[in-house]
């Protein structure tokens, strides 16, 4: 687990910090790391907030949704996150059983729990439907083939019945 220490920057309204992001995490099962995260966070203490703002740029291994493939995809987060500095105060007691949950998650004492911090940005910014190009063919419904690769004699699967009148009016050119 890492930790950035950011007690100081809690006890002192007006703080900046920037924190430079070249870290290489263990992948995990929704993110598989096929390189390092880089970026950067900058961290600002108002007398009641504290705001992360920053960019954060990772590659992952997904699965391509029509072929199955293993496909790396990059991500790229844009980080703005804001928290109350009494959600914090709350987070840093071990013993309080109220607050945000988020908050906790990210927060331990007076340390930022950085890897589940950048794990969970970059979560949201990951593609939901990743691709290995944007013309992949898929496979064979019928026996798996990868199109890409090559194709089958598999007859073309029936279409839905229900639809039939309608792929009719088009294919006879009223539609």
């Amino acid at each position: 687990m890492m930790k950035l220490d950011i007690s100081e920057l809690l006890r002192t309204p007006g703080m900046n910090f920037n924190y430079p992001v070249q870290e290489t995490l263990p992948s995990l099962p929704d993110l598989d790391y096929a390189s390092p995260v880089m970026g950067y966070l900058q961290f600002h203490r108002t007398s009641n907030m504290l705001i992360i703002r920053g960019e954060l740029e990772a590659a992952v291994r997904e699965e391509c949704v029509r072929c199955l493939e293993e496909v790396i995809v990059p991500i790229h987060a844009e980080v703005e996150e804001e928290f109350t500095i009494e959600n914090l105060r709350v987070a840093a007691n071990p013993n309080e059983e109220e607050g945000d949950q988020s908050v906790k998650d990210f927060f331990k004492e007076q340390d930022l729990i950085l890897d589940e911090f950048i794990r969970q940005q970059l979560l949201l910014n990951k593609p939901e439907y990743p691709l290995c190009a944007e013309d992949c063919k898929g496979l064979c419904q019928q026996c798996g083939i990868n199109f890409n690769e090559s194709n089958c004699e598999c007859a073309p699967a029936a279409g839905d019945s229900r639809l039939a009148r309608l792929a009719e009016l088009y294919n006879n050119g009223s539609g």
